[in-house]
């Protein structure tokens, strides 16, 4: 059964992929027939780069939000003994 979830999530993730490289693949071309393939490279990487950086940041509130969680409610169990 573990094996049948992870194959379908693969499965999934390798239909993200080649979803996202389809709907990018006009764009590029439109970009280059214009010979504006840096623009093309700098908003990719624009928009990549912010998401990136704010799942990062997300990622480390989530965590310090967790590890506060955490270190309260040991002081708690400890005290109230």
């Amino acid at each position: 059964m573990n094996i049948k979830r992870s194959m379908i999530l693969l499965g999934v993730l390798i239909l993200i992929l080649l979803w996202a490289v389809i709907s990018l693949y006009p764009n590029w071309l439109w970009f280059r027939n214009l010979n504006f393939v840096p623009v093309f490279w700098t908003m990719l990487i624009g928009k990549f780069g912010l998401a990136t950086v704010i799942w990062f940041f997300m990622r480390d509130v989530d965590s310090q939000t967790t590890y506060y969680h955490n270190v309260v409610h040991q002081y708690n169990s400890l005290t109230s003994k």
